[in-house]
């Protein structure tokens, strides 16, 4: 029988991270708009270990156009992490979850992000073929 060298492995504890928050709000962004808009989010990993997390929106009726409203880069141990506001090319360094989900609000929120929301919103609905 092998010999565990690994010792006692830590456990997850109870963070929740940075993916698993923008995962929440791309659904929470498609439930809004009954799936008119899609959130959704990608994961680059990138050289040297850090994995580069993107919120975007998708508008399917618009040929699938994707708007990316943030990006959440982080190493291994999650926090800190760096979040880029690619609405308004705006940086944030954060140390923990709660902070996160504070900047994660204040650009989620934003007049910017609404106006693109907005947009894209309307745009969707103009591109549905009219019955005639």
């Amino acid at each position: 029988m092998s010999e565990n060298l690994w010792g006692t492995l830590p456990k997850p504890d109870s963070v929740r991270t940075p993916l698993f928050l923008l995962r929440e709000q791309a659904e929470i962004l498609t439930e809004a708009t009954q799936g008119v808009l899609v959130g959704t989010v990608t994961t680059i990993p990138q050289v040297g270990s850090n994995l580069d997390h993107y919120l975007k929106i998708i508008a399917p009726a618009l040929n699938h156009y994707s708007f990316s409203v943030v990006n959440v880069s982080h190493g291994m141990t999650v926090y800190p992490v760096t979040v880029i506001d690619l609405a308004q090319s705006m940086g944030y360094e954060v140390r923990d979850e709660k902070t996160l989900k504070e900047i994660l609000k204040k650009i989620l929120s934003s007049e910017a992000v609404h106006k693109v929301v907005g947009g894209l919103l309307a745009q969707s609905r103009d591109a549905k073929p009219t019955k005639g």
